[in-house]
């Protein structure tokens, strides 16, 4: 009877937790109805994540950023680049919605050499320093 599923983090730990929404139909909310529930994750190893939170200036781009490209390059363990591409997707589930943050995990990266953001109207930027694992990046739509 799930009505939304959330993969979000709510804590704020860059573990995602599990939200699922449950209910049914108004008439039969006697029969039918379970309690939302929260599973949480622990996990035997470190987590290695960060985040990006892209916000729009609400005249080119709408203030949520959705429909915005993100693309992280990583330094992987022999050198190489690795690119993982997200976009901000607005209704992401039924009934749901997974937030405004891009999570981006980064595995056995060793370094983050850039991310790159497209934004709706066609404007790119670049950021290359201040990229670390565990960062919480909020990143305005340029003036």
């Amino acid at each position: 009877r799930s009505h939304g599923t959330n993969i979000v983090d709510l804590d704020g730990d860059l573990i995602n937790e599990l939200i699922v929404s449950n209910g049914g139909p108004d008439f039969m909310w006697d029969k039918v109805r379970e309690p939302n529930r929260h599973y949480e994750f622990d996990w035997a190893h470190e987590v290695r994540a960060m985040t990006v939170r892209p916000v729009g200036d609400g005249t080119h781009v709408s203030v949520d950023g959705i429909g915005t490209k993100l693309e992280l390059v990583t330094i992987a363990p022999d050198g190489t680049e690795r690119s993982i591409h997200r976009t901000l997707y607005g209704g992401t589930c039924f009934s749901a919605q997974q937030g405004f943050e891009v999570y981006f995990g980064l595995g056995d990266a060793i370094a983050v050499d850039r991310l790159v953001v497209q934004w709706t109207d066609g404007v790119t930027q670049t950021f290359r320093s201040g990229l670390a694992a565990g960062d919480r990046l909020l990143v305005n739509y340029p003036d």
